[in-house]
């Protein structure tokens, strides 16, 4: 159905101007060629794909309006917060309304994360995913459509869709669709871009750092070393021709309590507290591998849920443990891979995964289960997904390099699921596993059905056993304490690493005399951030015997309200922890044990 009488190719032209700001809003406006439909529902999203949160992104318009071809006013009614109905629509020629920002919205209680959300700041920058500027007409969703940005001419708009100049200060965007559009997110500010050609890929880094602190030209050379691994690890070609890294680094916090990306099928959006250069090339190493990797799943691997996403009533897919469960797994396991990272320290990140999974969510709940359940019953278990579902990759992996004696892998496998279905053929849900033991083997069936589908726990000591390590749900360590203070990351310093416990200091530790409120910023001389704290406690371990002496360099606050840097010391002692999921190396692994291990870790 067309409800365009003319039939033309291009039935909706949206038009989005930058160059005037009202009260922190932004003008959009929707010209329609001549409709023959009666009437007509005008909606915007409730949710979109990849945030797994209701938004309900209306609340952000305000004065709709509609007109005919004379500019009259054509009644236009309120339905709910996401939609307005057109009684009258075959004299509909224009929509006009005002839309709000998301990273300003004084209701806290469903604050849109960042990376799904926008910002309107006059002069500076504009951050535009355009679910939340840009609305639909219920049932024409697949209707091709033209955006028009109007924008001030010191501006460029970074985004994965192509361009074409429509005149000074103005872009035009073709999309073949509304879930093309929504995919396709902007960044306008003063250009700071950078381009890379990674194999068959041209990707381009834009960056918007308030301070200046940091540049696209140094989140470039960040990436490209991963980017490249990634493709290696993907067989050496890419699945798409362009993409573009959006960055925004805020110096004002955020909204959400959160920072991290949203991913597209041509672009990721980024949003992080802007830090020191260094401090953002680890978080960018890591989001961006998770990011990217999302070309392969789900835009070229996905159900019938993703493919015909539902933006009013959406409906989740059991399979949230392909869509962002392996693609953890393959942004951690790709590094060690290209010797980005060193195996003990992907270890450690397994390990962590292991110890968050269980100690954070509920273990023996089904990974279907919850992905179904994701946006109501189950919305607290969502983050398990980049914890237990990274380690569903890693099972799924290892048994894959077992079961086919090293020939055939979770890499293969994807392959050959984008080479079945791909961009524009989506799977049915309930089918996916059989369809999956059909190309590879009964074990893999089983295993997704048991632990995946079902309550069974993840045969962690079975598949590490394969690859000589060995795997202790409970095991008791001697490792060297900090002193027994506590701490958390103060948003308002920055993310200071800030003592805020006192409570359970040895005796050690009462030597330090730290106070709350002190700010921690190195630990025996390496920076102190929530980066490093990992490493700084495996440095220690490793490094040193008991009775070393440790220093602490301090922020501390004096009357006045003025930081000054203290230096504290005490000694190193050995405490008895109890600790879970560890993993370890065999200590005579066998020759299969050593072939399917180096299998493991390499290209």
């Amino acid at each position: 159905m067309n409800i365009f009488a003319s039939g033309s190719a291009m039935g909706l032209k949206y038009t989005i101007d930058l160059r005037e700001v009202r009260n922190d809003r932004v003008r959009v406006i929707l010209d329609v060629d001549s409709v023959s439909a009666d009437t007509l529902v005008f909606s915007f999203p409730a949710m979109v794909p990849g945030t797994y949160n209701v938004y309900d992104f209306g609340r952000f318009v305000n004065e709709m309006q509609a007109s005919d071809k004379d500019g009259n006013a054509i009644d236009i009614d309120s339905v709910d917060v996401n939609t307005w109905r057109i009684p009258n629509a075959k004299k509909l020629k224009q929509l006009n309304y005002w839309v709000d920002d998301t990273f300003d919205a004084e209701d806290k209680k469903n604050f849109v994360f960042e990376p799904g959300g926008s910002n309107i700041d006059e002069g500076s920058n504009f951050v535009i995913n355009t679910h939340a500027f840009l609305g639909y007409f219920k049932g024409m969703e697949k209707q091709p459509l033209k955006v028009i940005v109007q924008r001030p001419e010191i501006m460029f708009g970074a985004s994965g869709a192509k361009s074409i100049p429509c005149g000074v200060g103005c872009d035009e965007f073709n999309f073949s669709d509304y879930h093309f559009l929504v995919d396709s997110p902007f960044l306008y500010c003063v250009p700071d871009t950078t381009t890379l050609q990674i194999g068959n890929t041209e990707v381009l880094v834009s960056v918007f750092s308030p301070n200046k602190k940091v540049s696209s030209a140094y989140v470039a050379s960040e990436v490209k070393e991963i980017l490249n691994a990634q493709k290696d690890y993907l067989g050496g070609v890419l699945p798409v021709d362009r993409y573009a890294f959006l960055i925004y680094l805020s110096d004002k916090g955020s909204g959400s309590h959160a920072i991290g990306a949203l991913e597209h099928s041509y672009s990721s959006l980024y949003f992080l507290i802007e830090l020191e250069p260094e401090h953002i090339a680890r978080m960018l190493k890591d989001f961006s591998a998770h990011e990217f990797f999302h070309i392969l799943t789900p835009l070229n691997i996905h159900s019938h849920e993703i493919g015909e996403f539902n933006f009013s009533d959406p409906v989740m897919s059991k399979h949230l443990w392909l869509y962002e469960g392996v693609t953890e797994y393959n942004g951690q396991h790709v590094q060690v891979c290209a010797g980005l990272d060193s195996e003990k320290d992907f270890i450690k990140t397994l390990m962590k995964k292991m110890r968050e999974s269980t100690s954070r969510y509920n273990d023996s709940l089904p990974f279907t289960v919850m992905s179904k359940g994701a946006l109501d019953k189950y919305t607290k278990e969502y983050g398990n997904v980049y914890q237990k579902g990274a380690l569903i990759g890693l099972c799924l992996d290892l048994e894959l390099l077992n079961q086919s004696k090293g020939t055939y892998n979770l890499r293969n496998l994807l392959a050959d699921l984008a080479k079945k279905y791909g961009k524009d053929v989506s799977f049915n849900d309930e089918e996916l596993f059989d369809e999956i033991e059909k190309m590879t083997y009964p074990a893999i069936g089983d295993f997704l059905r048991r632990s995946v589908d079902g309550p069974d726990p993840l045969p962690l000591e079975r598949v590490l056993n394969y690859v000589g390590y060995k795997y202790e749900r409970n095991a008791v360590r001697d490792e060297f304490s900090l002193g027994g203070w506590a701490f958390n990351y103060n948003r308002s310093r920055r993310y200071a690493i800030t003592v805020n416990d006192l409570k359970s200091l040895t005796k050690e530790g009462r030597k330090l005399k730290l106070k709350v409120g002190d700010e921690v910023v190195k630990i025996n001389g390496i920076p102190a951030n929530y980066n490093s704290m990992e490493v700084i406690k495996d440095e220690l371990n490793e490094k040193n015997k008991e009775g070393d002496k440790f220093t602490l360099t301090i922020n501390r606050k004096n009357s006045s309200g003025e930081y000054h840097v203290k230096e504290l010391s005490s000694k190193l002692m050995l405490k008895r922890t109890e600790k879970e999921h560890i993993i370890s190396r065999v200590e005579a692994p066998n020759e299969s044990q050593e072939k399917l291990r180096k299998m493991w870790l390499t290209l």
